[in-house]
Parts: C-alpha cells; sequence; structure tokens
C-alpha cells in the first residue's frame, strides 16, 4: 500500500520505527508498502493509528492531507496543548496508559457515536 510509505515518510518515520510501534515487523511493513501484502484489519488500524489517521485515509487516493490525530505526533502521545479544552485534555490524560488494543477500540466507538450525532432525527411518530 503506497499509501502507508507516504505517510510514514510525511512523518518523517522509518519502516523499522512505524514496525516497533505498531508492533509489527520490519519485513511486514515493507511487504505492505511494495503490495506483496494486505494487512488484516486489526493490523491497518494500529499502523493507522500509529500514523495519526483514520484506516479509511490508507486508501484515500484524492491527494487530500489526512487528518491528524491531535493527540499525537510521530506515533507517540504528546502532551495536551494549551489549545485544547479541558475534556480534550482529560481525555488524552486517560488514553496515554491504556493498551494499544484498546485505545482503537475506543476510537472507533468514538467515531461510530459522532457518525450517529450527525444523523438527522427519525421522522415519524415521536414518543411523548
Amino acid at each position: 500500500m503506497e499509501k502507508i510509505r507516504e505517510l510514514r515518510l510525511l512523518k518523517k518515520m522509518t519502516q523499522e520505527q512505524l514496525a516497533e510501534a505498531a508492533d509489527l515487523s520490519v519485513g511486514y511493513i515493507s511487504a505492505l508498502e511494495n503490495g506483496k501484502k494486505s494487512p488484516s484489519l486489526k493490523r491497518l488500524e494500529k499502523i493507522a493509528y500509529v500514523l495519526g489517521v483514520t484506516s479509511a485515509s490508507l486508501f484515500d487516493e484524492d491527494g487530500e492531507p489526512p487528518a491528524q490525530c491531535p493527540f499525537m505526533k510521530g506515533g507517540k502521545w504528546c502532551e495536551p496543548t494549551p489549545m485544547l479544552d479541558d475534556i480534550s485534555k482529560e481525555v488524552c490524560a486517560l488514553m496515554r496508559d491504556v493498551p494499544l488494543e484498546a485505545k482503537i477500540k475506543i476510537l472507533n466507538y468514538a467515531k461510530d457515536m459522532k457518525q450517529l450525532s450527525e444523523l438527522p432525527p427519525k421522522r415519524g411518530r415521536q414518543i411523548s
């Protein structure tokens, strides 16, 4: 997947750094970047997380820069910036010690909740 290489280089990361942060082998990262392997969803989510992007953005071919996670820098958790509101700072502090697998699940849950909150209200019967 050329997009993984592109994002990794954009982050100024080596294959070794990406592999270590995502708990994968360097050979696996190399094979992905060269199109010799296809990642499982679980591994794709790990890589996206380390790169600070969504899994979907790894397939985005429109050339737009991916949305960056405000809590990540080079695949590592960073200190909350003063510009973040108190709730965002608290989320960042809570997430720091959560294992990667749990962070991925929490992130996906948050994305689902955001999408649901943006849906228009259902029309029809209203319960009073």
